[in-house]
């Protein structure tokens, strides 16, 4: 957060934030995950992809099939697969969507779903100078 210049921001505004789970980072191939931590505007637009400004939003409020802009100004939208609820971006495969697998947690500035999967854009895969060895996976992720 601090790499990206986003410490204060997210300390003194409200937010909803989809914050992926420690085991959804280890699918990022290393090679990604180099390239986006080296370019702070990359890394940037990544994790705001994961956070809604100014508003708290409890699970019992997402809408299936509903659009979210989030605050790198793109959108994601809430699918609803049986009794899960995914949060999925523009970039996301349909066999790799971020679940929320934990909702509702209260943090002193907003509302924290944990997702098993990160929340990738059109944007991020395209920033990411992507080739097809990675596609399997990297769409997924970054």
């Amino acid at each position: 957060m601090l790499a990206a210049g986003l410490g204060d921001a997210l300390n003194e505004d409200i937010f909803t934030l989809f914050a992926p789970t420690n085991e959804a980072f280890d699918l990022v191939p290393q090679e990604l995950v180099d390239e986006v931590t080296a370019d702070s505007d990359i890394l940037r637009t990544v994790l705001l992809y994961h956070a809604v400004p100014e508003v708290q939003i409890r699970s019992e409020d997402l809408v299936c099939d509903a659009e979210l802009m989030m605050a790198n100004i793109d959108m994601t939208t809430t699918k609803c697969i049986d009794d899960d609820i995914y949060q999925v971006g523009t970039g996301n495969l349909p066999d790799a969507l971020p679940k929320i697998v934990a909702s509702d947690g209260v943090a002193c500035n907003g509302i924290v779903h944990v997702v098993d999967q990160v929340i990738l854009s059109d944007r991020d895969r395209k920033s990411t100078r992507l080739n097809s060895s990675h596609a399997n996976i990297s769409y997924a992720v970054f």
